[in-house]
């Protein structure tokens, strides 16, 4: 549906003269139709597509407090905002092929051809329904995926404050395997009484590191063939207790990135520091730092 056109050309009023329906024009190749629709309808689309895990979509005009706009400086604005989210949802290959725009704009009636949707379908989710997700690190030799999450609340940031009425864990770590047979299961856990912000494997090393708001890193090792890290943790203290924001990795180094505007290069098999500093000279202002 690339070469589909859609012109929302005309505002006017339905035949009850209860509100506003807003005409459009469609071209497909050969075939050319129009559709009508209310502002309540778009609302029902964009609706539709947010229950079935469409993302981002674009936002409808606010609603008037007294129903529909009667006055055609109104309409005509309304009708030009509904043009705009008409066309975001017509730009994007996931929304113009799911089968709610195709029912809303009556394009099976009108187009003679197969039409395969494009949004990506959930093969396995793995989750903590704790927390909201921080890391993620696929190891496909490995047939493991690392996950990190954090507790990202308003009340999280009250750091121990929090903990005399919850629990004390604010991120956690999952490792999850996949078997032989295509089943994916949890083979490691582990919580954290602080926010986990970053995480990142090496596949030639089998390591992985894992980036806490104190600024420590983590360093955990796997033994081939096992999918559990080794029992003993090596731990690199770079951030002056500042959040380690991001983690980036090569076959001979690891690089981290702090909130404290500093970034650290280690020598992967050593895990001694081999160059960084902060960056302070070359951000805007004090008010800026490193996120990646």
């Amino acid at each position: 549906l690339a070469d589909l056109t859609a012109s929302l050309y005309k505002a006017g009023p339905t035949v009850d003269h209860s509100t506003h329906q807003y005409h459009i024009k469609l071209t497909y190749g050969i075939a050319s139709w129009e559709v009508a629709k209310r502002f309540s309808e778009f609302d029902s689309l964009l609706q539709s597509l947010q229950n079935s895990r469409y993302g981002g979509l674009p936002r409808l005009p606010a609603k008037t407090l007294l129903g529909a706009p009667s006055d055609q400086e109104a309409i005509n604005a309304r009708k030009e905002q509904l043009r705009i989210v008409l066309q975001d949802l017509l730009l994007r290959p996931d929304t113009r092929t799911s089968q709610q725009v195709r029912q809303f704009l009556d394009i099976t009636s009108h187009v003679d051809e197969d039409i395969r949707q494009v949004q990506p379908s959930p093969v396995r989710t793995f989750e903590d329904p704790r927390f909201g997700v921080s890391g993620i690190s696929v190891a496909r030799d490995a047939n493991l995926v690392l996950v990190t999450h954090e507790d990202s609340t308003h009340l999280s940031r009250l750091g121990r404050v929090w903990s005399v009425v919850e629990p004390d864990e604010l991120g956690a770590l999952h490792m999850w395997a996949r078997d032989a047979e295509g089943s994916w299961k949890r083979t490691f856990s582990n919580t954290y009484g602080i926010k986990v912000r970053s995480l990142c494997w090496e596949g030639t090393t089998r390591q992985f590191f894992v980036g806490l708001e104190d600024g420590k890193i983590e360093v955990h090792s796997l033994k081939p063939g096992e999918f559990k890290p080794e029992a003993k943790s090596k731990t690199l203290e770079l951030h002056h207790k500042s959040p380690v924001t991001h983690l980036s990795v090569s076959s001979r180094k690891l690089l981290s990135v702090g909130f404290d505007t500093a970034m650290r290069v280690i020598d992967l098999r050593t895990h001694e520091l081999l160059c960084g500093g902060r960056l302070l000279k070359r951000l805007r202002s004090e008010m800026d730092y490193l996120t990646s």
